[in-house]
This record gives structure tokens, C-alpha cells and sequence, in this order.
């Protein structure tokens, strides 16, 4: 998981801010390991909105697997259904970049990419999304990438 290794800084287009709690959904939350947190894209923004990895050396990506919500139950409430999801998103590696769509389920979803593709950062564009019942900011819980470094014989 490159996601856990080779991150060196999450940036993003914005950010939700909770006045209660500064950071609750600054972008490094798609990268923390935990499924209950999330990145949260500034209130009623979501088409255009972006965050993205970047790498402490080039790496070559075979797959990412991604929550394309806010997985989590707080209180008993599930807050999945409640907000934004993103429905269809640009996924760009270096010169590299591909539209796809998800699901409207929780959980992981895989997009693999078939050959390697090289590059120092990872940025995920929100191009469409599903609306929530009850709040309208959109939310990504976790993303993992997959793949290895490059090394000078390759990766």
C-alpha cells in the first residue's frame, strides 16, 4: 500500500470546516487508516473539487481501491447515506489521467489500472456526484494505492 509509505503531504481544493473541531476533514484524512474519518470537500462544493497524494519519490500505480463516502456510523447515525458520495471522479497519475465511475454503495471499490503508471502524485476530480439525504457536503473516507516505487532499472 503506497498510501501508507510513500505519502509525504495530502493537499486538496478545499476543506469542511468544523468550528468545534479544526482538522476533523482536512484532505491527510483519506490516507489515515481509519474508515470512520473523512475528507471533507468545503460546504455545497463538490463538482471540481480534487485531493491529492503526493509521493516522496516516483512510483508506479497498478490499482487503487477507494470509499467514496463517509463510512461512518456516528451515534447511530450512518452518515454515508446523509452526504454527498462521489458518483464519477478523473483520476490523474503525472501525464496520465482516466474517467470512471462508482458505485452508490460503502465500502471499498478497485480501479486497476492494467499497465503501471509512473508518477509523483495522485489527484482524484470530483466530475459527478450522488446527491446526499440530508447535508450537502461531500465526503471520501480512505483511498489505498497500490503499486511500487521506481527504481532505476524500472519499476
Amino acid at each position: 500500500n503506497l498510501s501508507a509509505s510513500y505519502v509525504s503531504t495530502v493537499t486538496s481544493s478545499s476543506v469542511l470546516q468544523a468550528v468545534e473541531h479544526p482538522g476533523r476533514y482536512d484532505a491527510v484524512k483519506v490516507v489515515d487508516g481509519r474508515e470512520s474519518s473523512a475528507w471533507g470537500a468545503a460546504r455545497d462544493h463538490a463538482v471540481g473539487e480534487w485531493f491529492e497524494l503526493h509521493f516522496n519519490e516516483e512510483v508506479a500505480v497498478t490499482s487503487l481501491d477507494i470509499m467514496t463516502g463517509f463510512n461512518s456510523r456516528l451515534r447511530g447515525n450512518d452518515l454515508f447515506p446523509r452526504n454527498r458520495r462521489i458518483q464519477r471522479a478523473r483520476i490523474s497519475i503525472g501525464d496520465w489521467s482516466a474517467e470512471t465511475d462508482f458505485a452508490d454503495r460503502r465500502g471499498w471499490q478497485t480501479l486497476r489500472l492494467g499497465a503501471p503508471v509512473r508518477g509523483r502524485s495522485l489527484r482524484v476530480t470530483v466530475l459527478g456526484f450522488y446527491e446526499g439525504s440530508r447535508w450537502t457536503d461531500l465526503h471520501v473516507s480512505e483511498i489505498r494505492v497500490w503499486g511500487q516505487p521506481v527504481r532505476d532499472d524500472g519499476p
